[in-house]
């Protein structure tokens, strides 16, 4: 289990489209089963396993307003590129290390927004992230695949005042 922190920034082109940009940082550790199950057999209690990913892209939303109603369900599709870093913890200099390559990254996810005032509404996002490797350079790891699940808290800014 680990954490994503994914700030992002999206512009109302109408609507019905929006077009961003959004960044992100996630970490994630071995399960500890399978932590617990190389330490038993590689006779090694120091041995940990954690991941690393940062990285920034471009997103797309399309929004399917309700007629006359608060809820705002919505697609998002986002493109970019991530860096992502393996880090091995263990007493054994063969084994520990780290290790960092950069790929293309992608999302694809739904979600619904809930108008909480005039310039404000609240939702739920999930969406399915993923990052190319290549098998080389992770063991023949392929991918860095990540289903993310977040709040949503969305302000909307029409310009100055008259």
């Amino acid at each position: 289990m680990g954490y994503v922190i994914t700030p992002e920034f999206t512009y109302m082109v109408n609507d019905k489209l929006g077009l961003g940009v959004d960044a992100t940082y996630s970490t994630n550790n071995i399960k500890k089963e399978d932590r617990d199950a190389i330490r038993t057999a590689n006779a090694d209690p120091t041995f940990d396993l954690k991941y690393t990913q940062f990285g920034g892209g471009a997103h797309a939303k399309l929004m399917m307003p309700m007629q006359n109603g608060p809820f705002s369900p919505y697609l998002v599709v986002g493109a970019g590129v991530a860096n992502f870093k393996a880090k091995v913890e263990s007493s054994d200099p063969a084994v520990a290390g780290d290790k960092s390559k950069s790929g293309f990254a992608g999302r694809v996810g739904v979600g619904a927004g809930y108008k909480a005032g005039q310039q404000m509404s609240i939702g739920v996002e999930g969406d399915y992230n993923f990052m190319s490797l290549k098998k080389e350079d992770f063991n023949g790891v392929s991918s860095a695949p990540s289903i993310g699940v977040k709040a949503v808290v969305s302000f909307l800014f029409k310009g100055m005042p008259k």
